[in-house]
């Protein structure tokens, strides 16, 4: 399986999906031996992270760090690999890879006297040499689950949405729009509103100070950051204009990759929409009077007819 891996304050990985998926393989083994087997299972993780997060989910099952179940046994035990991409270094770490690594699945595979099930993604057992041998040797003398196991898999809802992910999910909290969406709100909340316009309204840059005078010089009523009506979606746009139901996005940072995503998302959803959107590119600050009269020509036509009419 392949589940979402977040990092505590420690940089230490958890994986709440890995959690969810591990609840239900506890339930089957109650469903079959009776709630007693509880008292067989453990469950250990190489990260701190995952175990403290293990505790508060399955309180009845005893588990901890590789390192502090030595020494301990039990008839079943579950290994949390718990990390599912592969970092920066293009590796797993050091916890599931080189010397250190090795000793820990050593210690992991010899807890157990009569079970080990070792929950991780296929790229670790692909990647990593140790994982790759256990894999191969589990395939010849015991047993590989298929990626979706009927009656262990679970449904996730986005947070963000609230539709069932499924093969849309990106990580254990949200589909890729609503996570896209949502790295967009939180950089942007990164920077502070802190640039004045002539109209008293909070800006993040000076090029959208001069969008907003520019509104404000030509008598067009707009709001700053309003929040778009689009299936659900927390989504904002830099400014609405209520005069046409115009939305508009100057989208400054289209030298960044994910922002480039942020903005087809964003452009899909006006569109299923229906909204009508009118977008700024950087370049157009160079002559910005001319490029806002054109894209905006039909309300300053319309402002100009009610101010004669």
């Amino acid at each position: 399986r392949r589940f979402w891996t977040d990092y505590d304050n420690n940089y230490s990985a958890y994986s709440t999906g890995e959690i969810i998926f591990i609840k239900n393989i506890i339930k089957k083994f109650k469903e079959y031996y009776g709630d007693e087997i509880k008292e067989h299972i453990a469950i250990i993780s190489p990260y701190r992270a995952q175990i403290d997060r293990i505790e508060e989910e399955i309180p009845d099952i005893e588990c901890g760090t590789v390192h502090a179940f030595q020494g301990q046994e039990r008839s079943v035990v579950i290994f949390a690999t718990t990390k599912y991409w592969r970092g920066r270094s293009n590796g797993f770490g050091y916890l599931l890879e080189g010397e250190v690594s090795r000793n820990l699945l050593n210690v992991a595979v010899s807890r157990a006297r009569e079970k080990l099930i070792i929950v991780g993604s296929r790229e670790l057992f692909d990647r990593v040499e140790i994982y790759r041998r256990l894999y191969e040797h589990t395939m010849r003398t015991g047993y590989v689950a298929p990626e979706h196991l009927s009656g262990y898999d679970f449904t996730t809802r986005c947070d963000g949405c609230d539709r069932d992910m499924g093969e849309f999910r990106y990580n254990d909290r949200y589909c890729r729009e609503c996570f896209i969406l949502h790295h967009l709100r939180t950089f942007l909340n990164e920077m502070p509103r802190e640039y004045n316009a002539v109209d008293t309204h909070l800006l993040r840059s000076s090029d959208e100070v001069r969008i907003d005078d520019w509104f404000h010089h030509n008598g067009i009523q707009h709001e700053v950051e309003r929040r778009v009506p689009v299936s659900n979606r927390l989504m904002y746009c830099d400014w609405y204009l209520p005069q046409g139901n115009v939305y508009v996005e100057y989208w400054g940072l289209t030298n960044e990759e994910w922002y480039r995503e942020a903005r087809r998302v964003k452009e899909r959803l006006y569109r299923q929409a229906h909204l009508d959107l009118r977008s700024i590119e950087p370049e157009d600050m160079a002559n910005l009077d001319e490029i806002l009269r054109y894209k905006f020509r039909d309300i300053l036509e319309r402002r100009h007819t009610e101010d004669h009419g």
